[in-house]
């Protein structure tokens, strides 16, 4: 990409966007005067990221455990992914939460509804931060140029772009 926004270059190479998306995700970022560290951090946190990464997984694992059944499969990326939220220092779950992550993932919906549920990225920080902007800018007497946040908010927004 000739021209890209300095938070698509701040993203890891697996999770940035495809080009066709970026112009969409550039438009919400300027139209919520969102600094570029943030939607970076957004969009790397956001729940198709995290589809996409587990997608990613799952077919590396298909790749090199070709004979495995598609429920082992989805318990080693459900076993890695959980091997990694313990590397950053949360707690281990227990053999009772263990085996009924395992009993509940049976499809890949499964696997990353529960995932995506592990997850403590505060979706609606973005939400909190252009309005702390919004309100820093109408306190400071500066005009207000951006719309009010959807109710369903960015990050659904971010979302539908990273999906479609």
């Amino acid at each position: 990409m000739l021209f890209a926004p300095k938070w698509y270059k701040e993203l890891p190479s697996h999770i940035k966007p495809s080009v066709d998306k970026v112009k969409k995700l550039e438009e919400i970022r300027k139209t919520f005067d969102i600094p570029h560290d943030i939607f970076a951090l957004q969009i790397a946190g956001s729940n198709s990221t995290t589809r996409k990464i587990q997608a990613n997984l799952l077919e590396q694992y298909r790749n090199n455990f070709p004979q495995a059944h598609e429920k082992e499969l989805l318990i080693m990326v459900l076993m890695s992914r959980l091997e990694a939220i313990v590397k950053q220092g949360y707690e281990t779950p227990s053999e009772e939460d263990l085996k009924q992550a395992i009993n509940s993932v049976n499809s890949f919906k499964d696997l990353c509804d529960y995932i995506i549920s592990l997850n403590d990225f505060d979706h609606t920080r973005i939400d909190k931060i252009v309005n702390v902007r919004y309100l820093e800018n109408i306190s400071a007497g500066k005009e207000v140029s951006f719309p009010k946040i959807p109710k369903e908010g960015i990050s659904k927004l971010i979302d539908e772009i990273l999906d479609s």
